[in-house]
């Protein structure tokens, strides 16, 4: 009787994972499934303890607007003190995108100076397409 119990608790979990939707968890996609871009931070790049969360620099939000939630963090992404949050663009696997314009902004007095600051002081950020980090350099 006992075997046939952990049989079944075992028949149970093989058909779980089978039917679990894939995610940037999973790193499974199906065809034209949503894929989640993650900004995380910028800073100087001599510096890299220094960050700041991403969207502290004026950077274009897209018109859609930005959803704010904040990925859940492991305890080394914690201590590495990465801020993940959805970027709110809109992309699909694997469909490809054409050269589009994400938003328009006019830059002010203030906002201007921010980013010639930022570029003064070399900085950098960081994105997370399915758990893989990208790296630019702000003004390139």
């Amino acid at each position: 009787m006992r075997k046939d119990k952990i049989n079944i608790f075992i028949l149970i979990i093989l058909i779980w994972n089978s039917i679990i939707l894939a995610d940037d968890i999973t790193h499974k996609y199906e065809s034209d499934e949503p894929v989640v871009l993650w900004v995380n931070t910028v800073g100087p790049y001599h510096n890299p303890q220094e960050t700041y969360p991403y969207y502290q620099l004026p950077f274009c939000k897209p018109s859609f607007g930005i959803e704010t939630h904040k990925r859940p963090s492991g305890i080394g992404e914690i201590l590495e003190g990465n801020e993940l949050r959805n970027s709110g663009l809109k992309l699909h696997f694997p469909v490809d995108v054409d050269k589009e314009d994400v938003c328009d902004q006019t830059l002010d007095k203030s906002t201007a100076a921010e980013f010639e600051l930022a570029v003064d002081r070399q900085y950098w950020y960081e994105l997370f397409l399915d758990d893989l980090p990208m790296w630019g350099m702000v003004g390139e």
